[in-house]
């Protein structure tokens, strides 16, 4: 008897978190940043998406990780549907490995084509022991000027909101409430 009852407690609060109506209002009642989407590095990019997720990541982050391989299933479900973005949130530090580990990372995005730079980001994330001297050796690259001025940015914005943990997720300019995980968000996508 205890069992069906806990089921069906379980299965009234699950309906209850994916009422749309709930989580709209619980979305915007969250922080609300609105300049996110401009100084984002766009990982997938789809035209007229009403749908806009950025994470805001430290690339040494267990659990930034995690949601990354996260992000790529749901960007797989939602192909034409989401923009999906990234923020890293690094140290100003040239020397610090966060700070290199993001400059490489963002770089990526100038010097090969999306496809191409998101492989490169998907292995760095699915890594567990990471080395990005030996990722930069595999897979190089010439320029990281135009990557730089957009980290400065990334490093600003998240001094000027003050960012103080990673993984942060923002979706469709608020930030997701603690109540939702990713995976949620399934539910919600127009």
């Amino acid at each position: 008897m205890e069992i069906a009852v806990n089921k069906s407690l379980r299965n009234q609060l699950m309906m209850f978190k994916r009422d749309k109506d709930i989580f709209t209002f619980k979305l915007s009642r969250q922080a609300k940043y609105d300049d996110c989407e401009n100084i984002s590095q766009n990982i997938f990019k789809t035209e007229n998406s009403e749908n806009k997720l950025v994470m805001v990541s430290n690339p040494y982050c267990t659990p930034c990780s995690e949601i990354y391989g996260r992000i790529h299933k749901l960007q797989k479900y939602f192909i034409q549907k989401l923009d999906i973005s990234i923020i890293y949130a690094v140290p100003n530090n040239d020397k610090d490995l966060r700070y290199k580990a993001a400059l490489y990372l963002l770089s990526t995005f100038q010097e090969y084509d999306l496809q191409k730079a998101n492989e490169i980001n998907r292995l760095w994330y699915e890594t567990t022991k990471k080395n990005i001297g030996n990722l930069e050796r595999e897979y190089p690259v010439k320029n990281k000027e135009t990557a730089k001025l957009l980290l400065d940015k990334h490093i600003e914005w998240c001094l000027n909101n003050r960012v103080d943990y990673t993984p942060i997720l923002i979706f469709n300019g608020h930030l997701l409430p603690i109540e939702y995980d990713i995976k949620d968000l399934i539910y919600f996508i127009n």
